[in-house]
Protein backbone atom coordinates (compact mmCIF):
# COMPACT_ATOMS: atom_id res chain seq x y z
CA UNK A 1 0.00 0.00 0.00
CA UNK A 2 1.33 3.41 -0.97
CA UNK A 3 1.80 5.54 2.16
CA UNK A 4 3.31 8.69 0.66
CA UNK A 5 0.76 11.40 -0.12
CA UNK A 6 2.99 14.19 -1.45
CA UNK A 7 6.56 14.41 -2.74
CA UNK A 8 9.05 17.08 -3.73
CA UNK A 9 10.16 17.17 -7.35
CA UNK A 10 12.76 19.36 -9.02
CA UNK A 11 11.30 21.03 -12.06
CA UNK A 12 12.96 20.76 -15.45
CA UNK A 13 11.85 21.41 -19.04
CA UNK A 14 10.71 17.79 -19.43
CA UNK A 15 8.36 17.64 -16.45
CA UNK A 16 7.15 21.24 -16.37
CA UNK A 17 4.61 20.68 -19.16
CA UNK A 18 3.34 17.54 -17.38
CA UNK A 19 2.63 19.43 -14.15
CA UNK A 20 1.33 22.46 -16.01
CA UNK A 21 -1.28 20.27 -17.71
CA UNK A 22 -2.34 19.06 -14.24
CA UNK A 23 -3.05 22.63 -13.13
CA UNK A 24 0.15 23.58 -11.34
CA UNK A 25 1.03 27.27 -11.93
CA UNK A 26 4.05 29.58 -11.82
CA UNK A 27 6.48 26.80 -12.63
CA UNK A 28 10.18 27.55 -13.00
CA UNK A 29 13.03 25.22 -13.92
CA UNK A 30 15.26 23.99 -11.06
CA UNK A 31 12.70 24.98 -8.43
CA UNK A 32 11.24 22.45 -5.98
CA UNK A 33 7.55 21.69 -6.38
CA UNK A 34 5.41 19.73 -3.91
CA UNK A 35 3.00 17.49 -5.83
CA UNK A 36 0.42 14.87 -4.98
CA UNK A 37 1.87 11.40 -5.44
CA UNK A 38 -0.87 10.44 -7.90
CA UNK A 39 0.27 13.31 -10.14
CA UNK A 40 3.73 11.81 -10.61
CA UNK A 41 4.48 10.33 -14.02
CA UNK A 42 4.69 6.54 -14.01
CA UNK A 43 8.40 6.73 -14.75
CA UNK A 44 9.19 9.17 -11.95
CA UNK A 45 12.33 8.56 -9.85
CA UNK A 46 10.77 10.23 -6.79
CA UNK A 47 11.14 8.10 -3.65
CA UNK A 48 7.94 6.87 -1.98
CA UNK A 49 7.13 4.80 1.11
CA UNK A 50 5.25 1.54 0.55
CA UNK A 51 3.70 -0.77 3.16
CA UNK A 52 3.85 -4.51 2.43
CA UNK A 53 0.36 -5.89 1.69
CA UNK A 54 1.37 -9.38 2.85
CA UNK A 55 2.85 -8.86 6.32
CA UNK A 56 1.35 -5.36 6.89
CA UNK A 57 4.49 -4.52 8.88
CA UNK A 58 7.47 -3.70 6.70
CA UNK A 59 7.74 -0.32 4.98
CA UNK A 60 9.97 -0.03 1.91
CA UNK A 61 11.43 3.06 0.30
CA UNK A 62 11.44 2.74 -3.48
CA UNK A 63 11.32 4.76 -6.67
CA UNK A 64 7.80 5.53 -7.89
CA UNK A 65 8.58 3.91 -11.25
CA UNK A 66 9.53 0.68 -9.43
CA UNK A 67 6.36 0.87 -7.34
CA UNK A 68 4.32 0.89 -10.57
CA UNK A 69 6.42 -1.79 -12.24
CA UNK A 70 5.96 -4.22 -9.35
CA UNK A 71 2.17 -3.84 -9.55
CA UNK A 72 1.87 -4.76 -13.24
CA UNK A 73 0.46 -8.24 -12.57
CA UNK A 74 -0.93 -8.16 -9.02
CA UNK A 75 -2.10 -4.94 -7.44
CA UNK A 76 -0.25 -5.70 -4.21
CA UNK A 77 2.97 -4.37 -2.72
CA UNK A 78 5.67 -6.58 -1.27
CA UNK A 79 8.68 -6.09 1.01
CA UNK A 80 11.98 -8.02 0.82
CA UNK A 81 10.90 -10.70 3.29
CA UNK A 82 11.31 -14.07 1.53
CA UNK A 83 7.90 -15.37 2.66
CA UNK A 84 6.14 -12.26 1.40
CA UNK A 85 8.04 -12.42 -1.90
CA UNK A 86 7.07 -16.07 -2.29
CA UNK A 87 3.38 -15.27 -1.74
CA UNK A 88 3.49 -12.50 -4.35
CA UNK A 89 5.37 -14.75 -6.77
CA UNK A 90 2.74 -17.49 -6.46
CA UNK A 91 -0.12 -15.01 -6.94
CA UNK A 92 1.60 -13.64 -10.04
CA UNK A 93 2.09 -17.14 -11.48
CA UNK A 94 -1.55 -18.01 -10.82
CA UNK A 95 -2.66 -14.82 -12.60
CA UNK A 96 -0.43 -15.37 -15.64
CA UNK A 97 -0.32 -19.17 -15.95
CA UNK A 98 -3.31 -20.38 -13.93
CA UNK A 99 -1.03 -22.47 -11.65
CA UNK A 100 1.27 -21.65 -8.73
CA UNK A 101 4.40 -22.52 -10.72
CA UNK A 102 5.02 -22.05 -14.47
CA UNK A 103 6.25 -25.60 -15.11
CA UNK A 104 2.89 -26.94 -13.90
CA UNK A 105 1.24 -25.29 -16.88
CA UNK A 106 0.69 -27.81 -19.71
CA UNK A 107 1.64 -25.33 -22.45
CA UNK A 108 4.88 -24.40 -20.67
CA UNK A 109 5.73 -28.07 -20.06
CA UNK A 110 5.14 -28.87 -23.73
CA UNK A 111 7.27 -25.91 -24.83
CA UNK A 112 10.14 -26.97 -22.53
CA UNK A 113 9.86 -30.55 -23.76
CA UNK A 114 9.91 -29.49 -27.43
CA UNK A 115 12.90 -27.20 -26.89
CA UNK A 116 14.85 -29.95 -25.11
CA UNK A 117 13.90 -32.44 -27.81
CA UNK A 118 15.26 -30.11 -30.50
CA UNK A 119 18.39 -29.20 -28.57
CA UNK A 120 19.32 -32.42 -26.77
CA UNK A 121 17.27 -35.16 -28.45
CA UNK A 122 15.35 -35.95 -25.24
CA UNK A 123 12.31 -34.48 -23.50
CA UNK A 124 14.54 -33.32 -20.62
CA UNK A 125 18.09 -32.05 -21.05
CA UNK A 126 19.23 -34.06 -18.00
CA UNK A 127 18.38 -37.22 -19.92
CA UNK A 128 20.83 -36.53 -22.74
CA UNK A 129 24.07 -38.51 -22.92
CA UNK A 130 26.10 -35.30 -23.18
CA UNK A 131 24.62 -34.01 -19.94
CA UNK A 132 25.27 -37.30 -18.15
CA UNK A 133 28.88 -37.43 -19.35
CA UNK A 134 29.47 -33.80 -18.44
CA UNK A 135 28.00 -34.41 -14.99
CA UNK A 136 30.34 -37.37 -14.42
CA UNK A 137 33.34 -35.36 -15.63
CA UNK A 138 32.50 -32.54 -13.21
CA UNK A 139 32.10 -34.98 -10.30
CA UNK A 140 35.43 -36.65 -11.09
CA UNK A 141 37.12 -33.25 -11.20
CA UNK A 142 35.57 -32.04 -7.94
CA UNK A 143 35.28 -35.23 -5.90
CA UNK A 144 37.38 -37.89 -7.64
CA UNK A 145 34.34 -40.14 -8.19
CA UNK A 146 31.53 -40.48 -10.75
CA UNK A 147 28.76 -39.47 -8.33
CA UNK A 148 28.99 -37.15 -5.28
CA UNK A 149 27.63 -39.66 -2.76
CA UNK A 150 30.50 -42.04 -3.58
CA UNK A 151 32.81 -39.54 -1.86
CA UNK A 152 33.26 -40.10 1.89
CA UNK A 153 33.58 -36.37 2.68
CA UNK A 154 30.32 -35.61 0.88
CA UNK A 155 28.52 -38.36 2.81
CA UNK A 156 29.91 -37.11 6.13
CA UNK A 157 28.88 -33.54 5.27
CA UNK A 158 25.38 -34.74 4.41
CA UNK A 159 25.14 -36.60 7.74
CA UNK A 160 26.39 -33.55 9.67
CA UNK A 161 23.83 -31.30 8.00
CA UNK A 162 21.00 -33.75 8.66
CA UNK A 163 21.96 -34.12 12.33
CA UNK A 164 22.17 -30.34 12.68
CA UNK A 165 18.80 -29.80 10.99
CA UNK A 166 16.80 -32.88 12.05
CA UNK A 167 18.77 -34.49 14.87
CA UNK A 168 19.30 -37.73 12.92
CA UNK A 169 21.50 -38.88 10.03
CA UNK A 170 18.56 -40.04 7.94
CA UNK A 171 15.53 -37.67 8.11
CA UNK A 172 13.10 -40.37 6.94
CA UNK A 173 13.62 -41.96 10.39
CA UNK A 174 11.48 -39.15 11.81
CA UNK A 175 7.80 -40.02 11.83
CA UNK A 176 6.53 -36.64 10.62
CA UNK A 177 8.91 -36.68 7.64
CA UNK A 178 8.05 -40.31 6.90
CA UNK A 179 4.32 -39.49 6.94
CA UNK A 180 4.88 -36.47 4.69
CA UNK A 181 6.84 -38.63 2.25
CA UNK A 182 4.11 -41.30 2.27
CA UNK A 183 1.44 -38.66 1.64
CA UNK A 184 3.37 -37.25 -1.34
CA UNK A 185 4.05 -40.72 -2.76
CA UNK A 186 0.40 -41.78 -2.52
CA UNK A 187 -0.68 -38.60 -4.29
CA UNK A 188 1.83 -39.12 -7.11
CA UNK A 189 0.85 -42.78 -7.55
CA UNK A 190 -2.84 -41.86 -7.55
CA UNK A 191 -2.34 -39.19 -10.22
CA UNK A 192 -0.16 -41.49 -12.34
CA UNK A 193 -2.36 -44.55 -11.80
CA UNK A 194 0.64 -46.60 -10.63
CA UNK A 195 -0.67 -47.78 -7.24
CA UNK A 196 -0.88 -51.57 -7.00
CA UNK A 197 -4.38 -53.04 -6.72
CA UNK A 198 -5.72 -56.55 -6.33
CA UNK A 199 -7.62 -58.17 -9.20
CA UNK A 200 -10.79 -58.16 -7.08
CA UNK A 201 -10.37 -54.47 -6.22
CA UNK A 202 -10.02 -53.60 -9.90
CA UNK A 203 -13.08 -55.68 -10.84
CA UNK A 204 -15.23 -54.01 -8.19
CA UNK A 205 -14.01 -50.61 -9.36
CA UNK A 206 -14.97 -51.42 -12.95
CA UNK A 207 -18.47 -52.31 -11.76
CA UNK A 208 -19.23 -49.45 -9.36
CA UNK A 209 -16.90 -46.66 -10.56
CA UNK A 210 -15.46 -44.15 -8.10
CA UNK A 211 -11.83 -43.14 -7.55
CA UNK A 212 -9.34 -46.01 -7.39
CA UNK A 213 -6.65 -45.81 -4.66
CA UNK A 214 -7.83 -42.37 -3.57
CA UNK A 215 -5.35 -40.68 -1.17
CA UNK A 216 -6.43 -39.12 2.13
CA UNK A 217 -3.31 -37.75 3.84
CA UNK A 218 -1.10 -40.85 4.29
CA UNK A 219 -3.92 -43.33 3.65
CA UNK A 220 -4.93 -44.89 0.33
CA UNK A 221 -8.60 -45.86 -0.04
CA UNK A 222 -9.37 -48.85 -2.29
CA UNK A 223 -12.30 -47.07 -3.96
CA UNK A 224 -13.68 -43.69 -2.96
CA UNK A 225 -16.67 -41.51 -3.76
CA UNK A 226 -15.25 -38.13 -2.63
CA UNK A 227 -18.45 -36.14 -3.19
CA UNK A 228 -20.35 -38.52 -0.91
CA UNK A 229 -17.39 -39.12 1.44
CA UNK A 230 -17.97 -42.87 1.18
CA UNK A 231 -15.20 -45.39 0.55
CA UNK A 232 -15.17 -49.10 -0.29
CA UNK A 233 -12.52 -51.47 1.06
CA UNK A 234 -11.98 -55.03 -0.17
CA UNK A 235 -10.43 -57.47 2.32
CA UNK A 236 -9.18 -60.47 0.38
CA UNK A 237 -6.54 -63.13 1.03
CA UNK A 238 -3.77 -60.53 0.85
CA UNK A 239 -5.33 -58.08 3.29
CA UNK A 240 -3.21 -59.16 6.28
CA UNK A 241 0.03 -60.06 4.48
CA UNK A 242 2.00 -57.99 7.00
CA UNK A 243 0.85 -60.44 9.69
CA UNK A 244 1.53 -63.52 7.55
CA UNK A 245 5.05 -62.29 6.79
CA UNK A 246 5.72 -61.44 10.42
CA UNK A 247 6.04 -57.68 9.97
CA UNK A 248 3.20 -57.07 12.45
CA UNK A 249 1.53 -59.14 15.13
CA UNK A 250 -2.19 -59.77 14.74
CA UNK A 251 -2.89 -57.40 17.65
CA UNK A 252 -0.76 -54.65 16.08
CA UNK A 253 -2.52 -55.14 12.75
CA UNK A 254 -5.97 -54.83 14.37
CA UNK A 255 -4.91 -51.68 16.24
CA UNK A 256 -3.59 -50.19 13.01
CA UNK A 257 -6.87 -50.97 11.21
CA UNK A 258 -8.96 -49.41 13.98
CA UNK A 259 -6.75 -46.32 14.08
CA UNK A 260 -7.17 -45.95 10.30
CA UNK A 261 -10.93 -46.43 10.52
CA UNK A 262 -11.43 -43.80 13.23
CA UNK A 263 -9.04 -41.37 11.55
CA UNK A 264 -11.25 -41.47 8.46
CA UNK A 265 -14.46 -41.39 10.49
CA UNK A 266 -13.31 -38.24 12.31
CA UNK A 267 -12.89 -36.62 8.91
CA UNK A 268 -16.45 -37.44 7.90
CA UNK A 269 -15.79 -40.56 5.80
CA UNK A 270 -18.16 -43.57 5.85
CA UNK A 271 -17.00 -47.13 5.21
CA UNK A 272 -18.31 -49.99 3.08
CA UNK A 273 -16.19 -53.10 3.65
CA UNK A 274 -16.40 -56.27 1.54
CA UNK A 275 -14.72 -59.33 3.05
CA UNK A 276 -13.83 -62.38 0.97
CA UNK A 277 -10.75 -64.20 2.25
CA UNK A 278 -11.33 -66.76 -0.51
CA UNK A 279 -11.09 -63.92 -3.08
CA UNK A 280 -14.53 -64.76 -4.47
CA UNK A 281 -16.67 -61.77 -5.35
CA UNK A 282 -20.41 -61.80 -6.18
CA UNK A 283 -21.85 -61.24 -9.65
CA UNK A 284 -21.87 -57.71 -11.10
CA UNK A 285 -25.57 -57.11 -10.40
CA UNK A 286 -25.16 -58.28 -6.81
CA UNK A 287 -22.18 -55.93 -6.28
CA UNK A 288 -24.27 -53.01 -7.58
CA UNK A 289 -27.13 -54.06 -5.28
CA UNK A 290 -24.76 -54.27 -2.27
CA UNK A 291 -23.34 -50.78 -2.85
CA UNK A 292 -26.81 -49.28 -3.33
CA UNK A 293 -28.02 -51.02 -0.15
CA UNK A 294 -24.95 -49.80 1.76
CA UNK A 295 -25.24 -46.19 0.60
CA UNK A 296 -28.94 -46.07 1.51
CA UNK A 297 -28.04 -47.32 4.99
CA UNK A 298 -25.07 -44.94 5.46
CA UNK A 299 -27.17 -41.98 4.35
CA UNK A 300 -29.44 -42.50 7.37
CA UNK A 301 -26.71 -41.30 9.73
CA UNK A 302 -24.54 -44.41 10.11
CA UNK A 303 -20.78 -44.64 9.50
CA UNK A 304 -20.01 -48.22 8.48
CA UNK A 305 -21.38 -51.43 7.03
CA UNK A 306 -19.64 -54.72 6.37
CA UNK A 307 -20.43 -57.47 3.82
CA UNK A 308 -18.87 -60.83 4.73
CA UNK A 309 -19.14 -62.87 1.54
CA UNK A 310 -17.47 -65.94 3.07
CA UNK A 311 -19.99 -66.17 5.92
CA UNK A 312 -23.01 -64.94 3.96
CA UNK A 313 -23.85 -62.09 6.32
CA UNK A 314 -24.06 -58.30 6.39
CA UNK A 315 -23.39 -56.45 9.62
CA UNK A 316 -23.36 -52.96 11.05
CA UNK A 317 -23.71 -51.28 14.43
CA UNK A 318 -27.48 -51.90 14.14
CA UNK A 319 -27.73 -55.48 12.85
CA UNK A 320 -26.01 -58.73 11.92
CA UNK A 321 -28.09 -60.73 9.47
CA UNK A 322 -27.97 -63.23 6.64
CA UNK A 323 -27.33 -61.88 3.16
CA UNK A 324 -27.48 -63.90 -0.05
CA UNK A 325 -24.53 -63.28 -2.32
Amino acid sequence: MLLTKEVEVILNPKNMSHYSNLGYENLKAKEILIVKVEHLSKGSHAMVEVLCDYCNENISLKKYKDYNKHRDITQKDCCNNKNCKQQKRIESFETVYGVNWPTKNDEIKLKISNTCQEKYGTAFHTGSENHKLKSIETCRKNYGVDYPMQNEKVRLKRDENNIKKYGVKIPIQLDYIKQKAIKSLLLVKYKNGTMKSSTQQNLIHQIIGGELNYPIDNISLDIAFPNEKIYVEFDGSGHDLSVKYGDLSKEEFIRHELKRKYYLKNRGWKEIRIISIKDVIPEDNKIIEMIRYAKDYLNTGHSWIKFNVDEGIVESSQFNKQYYY
